[in-house]
């Protein structure tokens, strides 16, 4: 009953494939395609920029429990886009 799932099993979940985070919003005008995910479930698998993969969550109850939760790791970069070196950005 508990048998993990194969890869065909997993291909056929509708959030399956790895996002890319959309850039056609704005903070005051999301992207219409964050409330297509918000309906879609509580969060999204996503990958950034540089990279590396997340998730993304577009529901205030599941944000505000992983905000709560000591567990989850805090990076200094909140949103990177675009990666800034920190020595680039300094002022002077």
């Amino acid at each position: 009953m508990n048998e993990p799932l194969s890869d065909s099993d997993a291909s056929k979940c509708p959030i399956h494939e790895i996002r890319k985070v959309p850039i056609d919003g704005t903070p005051l005008s999301p992207s219409a395609t964050l409330d297509h995910w918000r309906k879609e479930g509580a969060a999204t698998p996503l990958e950034y920029e540089d990279g590396h993969q997340g998730l993304v969550v577009t529901r205030y109850e599941l944000a505000k429990l992983i905000l709560e939760d000591k567990r989850f790791s805090q990076k200094p970069i909140r949103m990177p886009l675009h990666h800034i070196d920190r020595e680039e950005a300094a002022p002077g």
